[in-house]
């Protein structure tokens, strides 16, 4: 920010005896256009001539605000100038309608709104953006407005500043017989930008522009668009544009827009440019463009607030109507008549009529516009003859939409429908898919937010996802009915989770369980429980805290009546179900009593509880509709108590102490011979095999990076481990957790998921790398290959890649579903992607787990049918911007880009996600973690790092920076540079090996300590070359045979060797017997067994005793190290004689 002197300005009088003094007020002429100190203005004979004309003073600030409103109120007049400005307000676009070659109309999504929150200054900080729309008539100025808003806030303390910030293009008098905005654009506000509450500017095009093209459509500048947004681009055909009056431009955007934009803004600003045809043009548009759209979303919460924004005002009405309050009473009371019964409007009291018969008492027209938005406020803006006072209004005009964001954030907090910038962007692409499809079905809240409800944290949440699911599937029944049937399985699981983990009486446990059973009631009558009014137009389908903002509305969005939520289920009936839990409680251990008297004679004291428990089960799935009508993803439905882990035979998918208490468990592996939620249809000739970690045995990880046809690197490298290993057993089962981006996540699926051997991963990957990148057309041709990428939008076809990740991959989904095969969990498998435009990583997992990380999000829905299958977490890590475009997810219609934009090397993933599965030994380093990379030029690498460390160092962030200038300096250079350009760094990030060398660094720096380095193993070979290009799939055979010889090197034989060493006394861990303490020496003894982690009598233990047969010699026998750990303490060798390992 400048300072006050350089804002005080400088005499222009060349008489000035001190023209540049900050002590002398300086002040601005606009009749001689010059600039005059105090002192020097007085003694201006132009001035102080007897009889002279007054010429007005303003002070030097003011006339540097003045003038930069002449500069937006008087654009170019240059054509050339105008399509300069409207080629780069293209990357503005946020959505808009266009036409495919045979005339049929689609809505483009450009993903703006990802884009600015991806750029966001703290981007660790949660985001609660505010969206403000301004619509009106063609030419009526919302452009300019919201220029000038964007201007006055970047440069109100700073008038000399250079404007940074994106705006609208004003229109220019050469265009004035031609709408100069096109779509709907999106702009940030500069004094909200690095504030938790951003507020978001939505420009949208005139409404009665019918078919003539704007000068700012998109589609005439497709071709200067800033290639890296056309990463985003997305295209939904109107499938209801099927008559000649929807195909058409006019009746898409008076459609479409008003029902997004009403929708999900929290202040409409309508925009009018004849302030004394109020009555005539401005309420009729205000009515008709809200009733369009009220009833296009059911479980609103809140309305938007209105705006009048008039502008052109006559600098000569009376003074006390430039102030909002004032503004606003004068014109209500002048169209007070307009609901009178004999000089009414016919309009207006038709609707007035309409909301009386729905309940809703309408006396005034202030009573008639709260049926449709929370509040009406006006503010006036005179032309640019008084350009001070045009500035005064225009800060104004920003206050008065702060305060009603400011309203409208707490209406929405109560509401329950605050939005993460996130949960924005989820909220808004499926109602960009939503109104695509079917127009006038509305938009329903509550659906789609329980689509967006994470993996549940407690008790209260599981039950309540059970009560939700019944509720689904018996839509009929009532609150009372669901809730007592769900009792009894509450009962029995909180039975079940007492006597088996928890200590003490369950009556006296109780009250620590209760805060969790009265919040599931509670959330569920506030959130879930729809309101019971109906009437012979259907009944209302909004709940309780999204009742108050549009009354009862039926499900097809028609508004029944005004008045309050009505149910005879509330959360009254809380005691009611307190006391039948009790009650069922109390049933329940008698039964169990009962039990555990005709079975004293088990060896096992909680076999009772089990079985009672399974019986329980049974009979509440019984009742409620079978258990194979019941799944989920995100509550283990045998104890409501965890997040499920272990995906059965059947589709139902068991936390850990679920399937420990109903299978046999060995040491390895849990035998599940039937499904306890109903047994008797899931006896299975197979025992389904859970394979899990023994306790006390450590971790392996094995982490994969990106890097297109260079993934043919890796799997060599697994080639040679698997070649020293010399026996049968897959690579995979030494690994307990997988991780893998980009190719490594394809490398990933293949040899954790489908187990596929080495050889075979080689032959599919190489099959899959020459379908996968499939020239488009003109591929080659110099500027014809760009235009066909720019038209595209990526370099090689995506479909062949799709097609060939199915053939390779498979349909199956990656979790949960009905299963053929218990192999597909011998391992975990972790991949990684980017959301949107790479704004944050994502996991895609063939397991679930508890907890969370702010560094990305592990994506796991509760409905099965949203999972993704084989193929589809391939081609979601694999989706490598600008090579290949980003893979639309069809079912949660949810994009994503290849994981390399955040974690090209996963290691840091591969660490959090072992951390979050084993919790038991979180805090202990693995046995083995071992990160494969797709080759490097060493030297080049090494010198690289060298030339990067001092430059990372001085870029370090200096925590005395204000947030201001923080904000300030992010907006001018960093944020708004041509936007997010992903595409650019597309081309950086994937190809750079050196990052993901870097990566590695750092990893081990800050979450490894020095004396556990040695279980932290990286392999990237040296080719002594640059690497190949991600997709010189011409050169996948040289990079093979140039990796086989790298790593038959001295140095890379030992490398290989101690991987194979460090796996094979992986696969033992120490199973911990009995402890004896000594009296004398304060020690202790503990005793047990070297056990093997492989299955008894299983072909990969017997492959094991391969190994150990031929490392024996005459000299020499194998053996391990024994250690507990104390440097005082010597190793111990256990050596390998026969069959049996002995300690000496």
């Amino acid at each position: 920010m400048s300072s006050q002197a350089s804002v005080a300005g400088k005499c222009e009088d060349r008489r000035c005896d001190k023209p540049g003094d900050p002590s002398r007020k300086v002040w601005y002429c606009k009749a001689c256009a010059s600039c005059l100190c105090g002192v020097c203005w007085d003694l201006s004979p132009i001035h102080s001539a007897p009889g002279a004309s007054r010429h007005e003073k303003l002070a030097y600030l003011e006339y540097l605000i003045c003038n930069r409103l002449e500069r937006i109120l008087n654009p170019p007049t240059s054509q050339d100038e105008l399509e300069k400005l409207h080629d780069q307000d293209t990357n503005t676009t946020w959505f808009g309608i266009e036409r495919y070659d045979d005339g049929r109309p689609f809505l483009q999504d450009f993903e703006t709104f990802s884009h600015l929150i991806a750029n966001c200054p703290r981007a660790d900080q949660v985001k609660y953006p505010q969206l403000v729309s301004f619509v009106g008539e063609t030419s009526a100025g919302k452009s300019t407005l919201v220029k000038m808003l964007i201007d006055y806030e970047e440069s109100k303390n700073d008038p000399e500043t250079i404007s940074s910030f994106p705006s609208p293009v004003a229109g220019s008098a050469i265009n004035d017989s031609i709408p100069t905005s096109a779509d709907v654009h999106l702009y940030s506000d500069p004094a909200t930008w690095g504030t938790e509450r951003p507020i978001l500017y939505a420009d949208c095009e005139g409404l009665n522009a019918g078919e003539r093209v704007p000068m700012g459509a998109h589609g005439k500048r497709i071709a200067r668009l800033d290639n890296s947004r056309r990463l985003g681009l997305r295209v939904r055909p109107l499938e209801w544009a099927n008559s000649d009056e929807t195909k058409t431009r006019q009746y898409a955007v008076t459609q479409i827009y008003p029902r997004l934009l009403y929708t999900f803004s929290d202040v409409v600003v309508f925009v009018l440019d004849k302030p004394k045809i109020f009555e005539q043009a401005v309420l009729p548009k205000l009515f008709d463009w809200a009733s369009g759209s009220l009833e296009a979303s059911t479980n609103q919460g809140t309305l938007p607030h209105a705006v009048i924004a008039l502008n052109f005002t006559d600098i000569h009405v009376n003074s006390n109507l430039w102030k909002v309050p004032n503004a606003t009473q004068a014109l209500l009371t002048a169209n007070k008549h307009v609901l009178e019964p004999i000089i009414g409007v016919p309009k207006f009291q038709k609707l007035a009529d309409k909301w009386r018969r729905k309940g809703k008492r309408i006396h005034t027209i202030l009573d008639l516009i709260h049926c449709y938005y929370s509040s009406f406020q006006v503010v006036r803006l005179p032309d640019e003859k008084d350009l001070l006072l045009l500035s005064k209004q225009v800060s104004q005009l920003h206050t008065t939409i702060s305060e009603r964001c400011d309203v409208a954030y707490l209406s929405k907090k109560r509401a329950r429908l605050l939005s993460s910038a996130e949960d924005f962007g989820f909220y808004i692409q499926q109602a960009f898919s939503h109104f695509s499809r079917n127009l006038h079905h509305p938009f329903d809240f509550k659906e789609y937010s329980f689509r967006r409800n994470p993996i549940p944290q407690n008790l209260g949440d599981h039950i309540l996802r059970m009560a939700i699911s019944i509720q689904s599937r018996h839509p009929q029944e009532t609150g009372e009915w669901i809730f007592e049937k769900l009792g009894f399985m509450v009962a029995s699981c909180f039975l079940y989770d007492c006597i088996n983990y928890r200590k003490g009486q369950p009556q006296d446990l109780f009250g620590d369980y209760l805060p969790n059973f009265e919040n599931a009631l509670t959330e569920f009558c506030n959130m879930h429980w729809p309101c019971e009014f109906s009437n012979k137009k259907g009944r209302c389908v909004n709940v309780s805290k999204r009742h108050e903002s549009k009354g009862h509305q039926n499900e097809n969005g028609k508004v029944l009546a005004a008045g309050e939520y009505q149910a005879n289920f509330t959360d009254k009936y809380k005691v009611t179900w307190m006391n039948s839990l009790k009650m069922r409680l109390a049933e329940l251990q008698n039964d169990l009593k009962k039990l555990e008297e005709a079975g004293a004679e088990l060896d096992d004291p909680l076999i009772s509880i089990r079985q009672q428990h399974m019986e329980n089960i049974v009979r509440f799935f019984f009742d409620v509709g079978g258990a194979s009508k019941f799944t989920s993803h995100a509550t283990c439905l045998c104890c409501l108590m965890r997040p499920p882990e272990h995906a059965l035979q059947c589709g139902h998918v068991l936390c850990t102490n679920c399937v420990k208490s109903f299978g046999e468990v060995g040491k390895t592996t849990i035998d599940m011979r039937r499904c306890p939620l109903h047994p008797f249809e899931t006896k299975w000739e197979r025992p389904w095999k859970i394979r899990v970690k023994p306790d006390f045995a450590g971790i392996r990880v094995l982490s994969l990076d990106g890097g297109g046809i260079r993934g043919i690197v890796e799997l060599e490298v697994l080639r040679q481990i698997q070649r020293k290993l010399g026996v049968a057993i897959p690579i995979a089962a030494f690994f307990d957790l997988i991780v893998g981006t980009s190719t490594g996540g394809i490398l990933a699926l293949a040899l954790g998921v489908k187990q596929w051997p080495v050889g075979k991963c080689i032959d599919e990957f190489k099959r899959l790398c020459d379908q996968a990148f499939t020239p488009r057309e003109l591929h080659g041709v110099w500027g014809a290959q760009h235009l066909a990428t720019v038209h595209h939008g990526s370099i090689w076809r995506t479909t062949p890649l799709y097609k060939a990740l199915r053939e390779s991959l498979g349909t199956r989904f990656l979790f949960g579903g009905n299963q053929d095969s218990d192999t597909s969990y011998c391992a975990r498998v972790a991949v990684t992607t980017s959301s949107d435009v790479a704004k944050k990583g994502v996991v895609i997992a063939n397991y679930c787990r508890k907890g969370s990380q702010r560094n990305y999000e592990f994506l796991r829905p509760n409905d099965p049918h949203f999972e993704m299958e084989m193929w589809e977490a391939g081609a979601a890590t694999s989706a490598a911007a600008p090579y290949f475009k980003p893979y639309l997810h069809e079912k949660t219609n949810t994009a994503y880009l290849d994981g390399a934009f955040h974690n090209n090397n996963p290691v840091k993933v591969g660490h959090l996600e072992r951390q979050l599965l084993w919790t038991d030994v979180q805090n202990k380093p693995p046995d083995l973690f071992l990160s494969i990379g797709t080759s490097q030029d060493r030297r080049q690498v090494v010198k690289e790092l060298a030339a990067r460390e001092p430059t990372r160092k001085n870029h370090l962030p200096d925590d005395n920076t204000s947030h201001a200038a923080h904000v300030k300096a992010s907006s001018k250079w960093r944020h708004f540079v041509g936007m997010v350009h992903v595409g650019k760094a597309a081309f950086n990030v994937l190809g750079d090996a050196i990052n993901c060398e870097r990566q590695w660094e750092e990893f081990l720096e800050i979450s490894v300590a020095q004396k556990e380095r040695s279980r932290y193993m990286r392999i990237n070979p040296d080719i002594k070359r640059p690497p190949p290009q991600l997709d010189a799939k011409e050169e996948i055979e040289k990079l093979q045979a140039d990796v086989a010889r790298a790593v038959l090197s001295h140095g890379a034989e030992l490398e290989l060797e101690e991987v194979v060493f460090r796996l094979i006394a992986s696969s033992f861990y120490f199973d911990k017997g009995k402890a004896t303490r000594s009296r004398t020496g304060g020690t202790a003894t503990v005793s047990g067994k070297l056990q093997c982690r492989f299955e008894k009598s299983s072909e990969w233990l017997k492959q094991l005793g391969y190994f150990f047969r031929k490392q024996q010699r005459a000299d020499f026998q194998p053996y391990f190290d024994i250690w507990n750990g104390l440097q005082k303490q010597n190793k111990k060798k256990a050596s390998w004689k026969g069959k049996c390992l002995e300690l000496f």
